[in-house]
């Protein structure tokens, strides 16, 4: 595939410039061209495939009249070669150089691949299979290539032969399946159980995921679940919504209360988030099965109640503050984290502030977006379960 997003032309641009061998099997292959060219006449050929591989325009632009004639007003005496001469000599050179300069990069420059495999239907009944691989550098930047479609029968949905055309792809591009970090496809059954098939770990796609984890997950049960869990923080305030007047003293208690309570969320996501041997497999198996998707939005709502202890905690510890002060606050966020109608104001507020977060951690930055446009995003967390999420 000739695209201008591709690795191929970025990396191996002098692809594009046909070499004296191709224009000396030109008289075999076309009988138009002479296999004797001079030097200025060369110069536009090579100008001419530079300009429709660049383009990816079609090869019977150079028989349409007004390329024709824009030629000639540049060169009369030039004659550009026909459309057979791109078909037959030139497509073919191109798209091997191409090849072995992209073989030539996968095999020693890149310490992993991961790919992402998609299927379209270009017509009722053919089926296209896509093949693109991202990878890593040895200077650590991210690559992204196309490498291959493969046209599948109609009866080309089954797991089987969607397997037999991920390995002849694997075969022609001499790629190790053990090398293959990750799969992400379109999350369709047959194509996760392709990838079980090889052993490969499969990771869904990083759009797909960002979908729920911020809008359709606003309103599941997993976000509904940490929401649930949090509402303990706001029962710890209850005492002193109900007592306003009592001392520091109180207050500090009732503070001590609170932390212990943030605290415990902050070491739930930290036993998520750290390695497997730092922790037992006895408190493991006590703790709930968590995604990536969960495991986000868990620490939006550790981030967004951290906020709300250091506000509360610095007004607590100022003398001159009464425990009347606190009052407003301590209601709204009992307001917000207790109130059991969905539809009320108040209690989207918390759901807004974590969407708030986990928006900033994927659009803070420009660059950030553009990654997870490209590639799919390999979280140390992923060894902790699979698949990670469901279809």
């Amino acid at each position: 595939r000739m695209d201008n997003n591709n690795e191929g032309f970025r990396q191996g641009s002098v692809a594009l410039s046909p070499t004296d061998s191709m224009y000396n099997s030109v008289t075999t292959a076309t009988g138009a061209i002479r296999s004797t060219w001079c030097p200025e006449h060369r110069k536009y050929t090579e100008s001419v495939i530079y300009f429709l591989t660049k383009d990816n325009l079609p090869l019977n632009t150079v028989e349409k009249p007004g390329f024709k004639h824009m030629l000639k007003v540049l060169n009369s005496s030039y004659k550009v070669p026909d459309v057979g001469f791109f078909s037959k000599v030139v497509l073919p050179r191109v798209y091997n150089e191409i090849f072995q300069n992209l073989l030539e990069i996968l095999h020693k420059n890149c310490m992993g691949l991961f790919a992402m495999a998609a299927r379209t239907r270009k017509i009722e009944s053919e089926v296209h299979m896509y093949f693109m691989v991202h990878y890593i550098d040895v200077n650590w930047n991210m690559h992204r290539c196309w490498l291959h479609e493969e046209h599948c029968s109609s009866r080309g949905l089954r797991t089987e032969e969607l397997d037999a055309v991920l390995k002849h792809v694997l075969m022609v591009w001499g790629l190790k399946a053990k090398n293959m970090v990750a799969f992400t496809t379109d999350l369709t059954s047959d194509i996760v159980n392709t990838c079980a098939l090889h052993g490969s770990y499969f990771v869904p796609c990083v759009n797909w995921c960002l979908s729920l984890a911020i809008h359709k997950g606003l309103n599941g049960m997993r976000l509904q679940s940490l929401v649930e869990a949090s509402k303990v923080v706001a029962r710890k305030f209850q005492g002193l919504c109900s007592a306003p007047t009592q001392g520091r003293l109180e207050r500090e208690e009732h503070m001590s209360s609170w932390i212990e309570t943030l605290e415990l969320l902050q070491e739930m996501h930290h036993i998520y988030t750290s390695p497997l041997d730092s922790h037992s497999s006895s408190n493991l198996e006590q703790l709930p099965l968590l995604n990536l998707q969960d495991l986000d939005s868990l620490q939006s709502v550790v981030l967004v109640l951290q906020a709300l202890r250091r506000f509360v905690v610095k007004l607590a510890c100022e003398p001159h503050v009464p425990a009347s002060a606190l009052e407003p606050l301590l209601q709204h966020v009992k307001g917000i984290l207790v109130e059991e109608h969905s539809d009320t104001p108040t209690s989207l507020c918390l759901k807004a502030d974590i969407c708030h977060s986990l928006s900033f951690l994927y659009t803070d930055r420009v660059d950030t977006a553009k990654f997870l446009q490209l590639c799919t995003i390999l979280d140390p967390r992923c060894h902790r379960q699979a698949p990670l999420v469901s279809a």
